[in-house]
C-alpha cells in the first residue's frame, strides 16, 4: 500500500518538471491564487471550487499540496467544504471530477487514509442515491458509471436501459460500443438486453474499423454489418489481366471492396482503353563547352571542356473510359487522359583541351549542367505505371455506390 501511494505521490509531484504544458500551470496557479483570496474572505464554497479545480489538473495536485503546507489553517475548513461537496452529484462530469478529486488527495496525502475512506464512501452512496432516484441519470460511456458502487447488475441494468433509450432518440449524441460490448458480455444479463444492445449497435451506424470493439460480444451483429459494409466489384479492362492487377493494387486495400461479381445488384466497372498512342521525335544532338571556371574538377582556368550531347522526345498519349453499371444500367462514367513527356539522353566523345597540352579524353561530369543533360528521365513506361492505374483506381472510387461504402469504413 505504501509503495503504491509513494508512485502515485512521486508522479503527481513531479508533474511541474515534467512537461506540463505550460498553460495547465499557468491556469493550476491562477485557480490556487483564487483559492488564497476566497479563503482569506472567508467564502469557503468558492475556495473549495477553486482548490478542487486545480487539484484535478495535470499540475495542480503538487500545487494544492503546496498551497496547504504554507496554510495548514485552512485545510479544516477544506475539510469541511468537502464534507457538503461528495454529497452533491449534479452531472456525470462534475461526479467524475469529485472522485478524481478524491483520488488525488489520497495520493497526495492532504488527509489521512481514514478521513478519505469516510468521503469516498460517502461519495459512493450519493451516486448510488442519485442514479436510484433519477437525480442522476448516467449512461453507458460516462466515466463516473465505471464507479464500484454502481456495478451491482440493477444499477447497470438501469444505465443501459438509459443508454438504449438516449440512442434511439439522438443517435449520434453517444457512441459507447466498448462498453456496450462489455455489457452484452456479462453473463448474468437477460437474453432481452443482449438484442437490445444489438439493436442500438445498427442504430450507431458503425464503420469497419469500430467492429473490432465489439466483435467478441456481438459476433452474429459483426458479420453481418461487415456484410453490409462490403461491395462486390467485377472489373473488365480489356482482357489484360497485368494492367487489372495494377488497378486494383492502385485502390488498395481498406475501402470494402472485393473484386468480383456477386450477381445481381453489383457494380460492374469496365476500362475501355481510348487512346494509347506513343511518338517519337528525332534525337537532337548539339556540341555544349564549359570555360575552366565552369568546371567543377581542378583544371586551369583556360581550359576548355566539350561533350556532344544527344536527346530525344517521347511522349504517350492516353486516354480510358470508365464506366459503372448496375444490373445493365449506367451509374457512373468518366474518362481518364493525358500526355506523358519523357527525354532520352546521351552524352559521348568527352574532351578536355588546355592550352600548351592539347585535347584529351575525359572520363568525368563537368558540373550539375553536363549532368542534367546527360541523364534520362523515367522511363514512359514507368510513369505510365507510376501514376495512371491510380488515376483510373480514383475514378472507380467515384462510383457512387462504391464511395459511399467507402466512407463506412
Amino acid at each position: 500500500m505504501k509503495l503504491v501511494r509513494l508512485a502515485a505521490l512521486c508522479s503527481v509531484l513531479v508533474l511541474s518538471a515534467c512537461g506540463v504544458p505550460r498553460h495547465d500551470q499557468t491556469e493550476s496557479a491562477l485557480f490556487i491564487q483564487q483559492a488564497e483570496t476566497a479563503f482569506t474572505q472567508n467564502d469557503i464554497q468558492a475556495a473549495g471550487a477553486k482548490v478542487d479545480a486545480a487539484s484535478v489538473m495535470q499540475a495542480g495536485a503538487a500545487r494544492v499540496k503546496e498551497f496547504f503546507a504554507s496554510h495548514p489553517d485552512w485545510l479544516a475548513r477544506y475539510g469541511a467544504y468537502l464534507n457538503n461537496a461528495v454529497e452533491i452529484q449534479s452531472t456525470a462530469a462534475a461526479a467524475q471530477r469529485r472522485r478524481e478529486n478524491l483520488t488525488v488527495l489520497r495520493a497526495v496525502q492532504l488527509y489521512p487514509d481514514a478521513e478519505i475512506d469516510r468521503l469516498e464512501k460517502r461519495f459512493g452512496e450519493t451516486l448510488l442515491a442519485a442514479q436510484q432516484n433519477g437525480t442522476l441519470k448516467l449512461v453507458l460511456g460516462d466515466q463516473i458509471a465505471t464507479h464500484p458502487m454502481l456495478q451491482p447488475l440493477p444499477i447497470q441494468q438501469d444505465i443501459f436501459a438509459a443508454t438504449v433509450l438516449q440512442i434511439k432518440r439522438n443517435p449520434s449524441s453517444i457512441r459507447p460500443l466498448a462498453e456496450l460490448s462489455a455489457y452484452a458480455s456479462r453473463p448474468d444479463i437477460p437474453a432481452y438486453d443482449r438484442k437490445l444492445a444489438e439493436e442500438s449497435l445498427w442504430r450507431l451506424n458503425l464503420k469497419r474499423r469500430e467492429l473490432p470493439l465489439v466483435a467478441d460480444a456481438m459476433r452474429n451483429f459483426t458479420v453481418a454489418r461487415e456484410k453490409q459494409l462490403t461491395t462486390h466489384i467485377a472489373l473488365n479492362v480489356q482482357s489484360n489481366s497485368v494492367f487489372s492487377r495494377d488497378i486494383v493494387s492502385a485502390v488498395g486495400e481498406g475501402h470494402g471492396i472485393l473484386w468480383h461479381s456477386n450477381g445481381p445488384g453489383s457494380p460492374v466497372v469496365s476500362v475501355k482503353e481510348v487512346r494509347y498512342s506513343r511518338s517519337d521525335k528525332p534525337q537532337e544532338s548539339q556540341i555544349i563547352s564549359y570555360g575552366g571556371g565552369d568546371i567543377d574538377n581542378s583544371v586551369p582556368s583556360d581550359a576548355v571542356f566539350s561533350y556532344q550531347a544527344s536527346s530525344q522526345q517521347n511522349s504517350l498519349d492516353f486516354a480510358y473510359d470508365i464506366r459503372a453499371t448496375i444490373n445493365g444500367i449506367l451509374v457512373h462514367q468518366e474518362q481518364v487522359s493525358g500526355i506523358a513527356t519523357s527525354y532520352q539522353r546521351s552524352c559521348h566523345n568527352n574532351q578536355l583541351w588546355i592550352p600548351g597540352y592539347g585535347a584529351q579524353a575525359a572520363g568525368f561530369i563537368a558540373n550539375a549542367d553536363m549532368s542534367r543533360r546527360c541523364s534520362n528521365d523515367e522511363s514512359l513506361e514507368s510513369m505510365f505505371a507510376r501514376h495512371v492505374p491510380g488515376q483510373i483506381a480514383a475514378a472507380i472510387l467515384r462510383v457512387p455506390q462504391v464511395r459511399a461504402i467507402a466512407a463506412l469504413q
